[in-house]
């Protein structure tokens, strides 16, 4: 559409989990997992901007609880109950480019999940902010040379209504790549 391209997208996976259970024998739970996704992309000369939006339920099955944020299925093999997850998260991104030798970008992007456990039936839930900026420079052609400085806002991690300040990352680094 002109200088506008938008995009949707999604997944869907259903599994079973087997667990043991502390008497013996074993217990099976099936883990449904989806996630819709929508964005557009926008240019306007040298200026560009990129958004995107998405959810879902468990999207992080399969890496246990050491995701950054809560968004895998709780489950209690004793009590035979589940919980799905939620997540949100939502990005957008702008750029200027100067030139084919540089250019300049910056982004954020916002992250919510939660989910309630139902072996102590308390909820977890905890939002988290990605902030950077970089360039690209392009001193030949096929080499880059990327600069960027950024900041992983882990804001806050709120179970059973109590917040707790989680902290924050900041990162500089510089990326060298030649394309053959």
């Amino acid at each position: 559409m002109g200088p506008v391209n938008l995009f949707i997208g999604g997944l869907y996976n259903q599994y079973k989990v087997n667990f043991a259970l502390a008497g013996g024998g074993k217990q099976d739970t099936t883990v449904n997992t989806y996630m819709v996704g929508a964005g557009g992309k926008y240019a306007y000369g040298p200026f560009y901007f990129n958004a995107e939006g998405q959810y879902g339920k468990n999207p992080n099955n399969g890496d246990g609880f050491v995701t950054l944020i809560p968004s895998v299925m709780a489950f209690d093999p004793t009590t035979n109950k589940s919980e799905d997850s939620e997540y949100w998260a939502g990005q957008g991104v702008i750029g200027f480019k100067l030139s084919d030798m540089i250019s300049f970008e910056g982004g954020y992007v916002y992250q919510y999940g939660k989910v309630k456990d139902p072996s102590i039936n308390q909820d977890f839930e905890q939002t988290t902010g990605i902030w950077y900026v970089q360039s690209v420079i392009s001193p030949a052609k096929n080499f880059y040379i990327v600069p960027e400085i950024g900041d992983i806002d882990y804001q806050n991690l709120k179970v059973a209504g109590v917040n707790t300040k989680l902290g924050d990352l900041l990162w500089f680094g510089i990326k060298w790549q030649i394309n053959f």
